[in-house]
């Protein structure tokens, strides 16, 4: 869905967060873990595919895949077409889902496209874009930092690839 952006629309109340870990649970879920940019620090964990953990992970390496990923192919349209990744925005949670916003601009026009959190992460690693996210959301879900468990991290894409890895269910649909 495309949202046109007016100058009269009110700015949620947010903080700009920074991506700390990919991690694996002892279950074999994945979750990224952002983290606030200022104090108290805040943590939001977000539960994602094993695809994404690891186009998420190779990024935060800054390792190219060996073949285009889905993030690579956007990226490819987005350069092609002029288009600049201002920011992302995780701007609400339905149940236990995350709702995100890309926050585009090509030439005078900006605009906004609802987006999976992971895969906006994934771009906004790419493309050096500020990760925004609603305070209501963290005031909702973040978590303190004596909460971190030690999980694993999550596999490298050399590990996945070994085992033939296959995209899980995105639980941040």
């Amino acid at each position: 869905m495309l949202v046109a952006l007016t100058a009269a629309a009110p700015r949620r109340e947010r903080d700009r967060m920074v991506v700390a870990d990919v991690v694996a649970t002892p279950e074999g879920q994945f979750v990224v873990i952002l983290k606030t940019e200022a104090t108290p620090l805040r943590f939001l964990p977000i539960w994602i595919g094993e695809s994404e953990a690891i186009a998420i992970q190779m990024r935060l390496r800054r390792t190219e895949p060996p073949r285009p990923l889905t993030l690579n192919l956007l990226e490819t349209v987005m350069t092609t077409g002029n288009i600049k990744l201002l920011e992302i925005n995780i701007d609400s949670l339905k149940g236990d889902v995350y709702l995100g916003k890309l926050k585009l601009k090509s030439a005078a026009r900006t605009w906004e496209v609802d987006a999976r959190p992971s895969d906006a992460i994934g771009l906004a690693l790419g493309r050096d874009a500020a990760i925004w996210v609603a305070r209501e959301v963290l005031d909702r879900a973040s978590i303190g930092e004596g909460e971190l468990r030690a999980p694993r991290h999550a596999p490298s894409p050399s590990d996945a690839e070994r085992r033939g890895a296959k995209p899980t269910r995105d639980e941040s649909l």
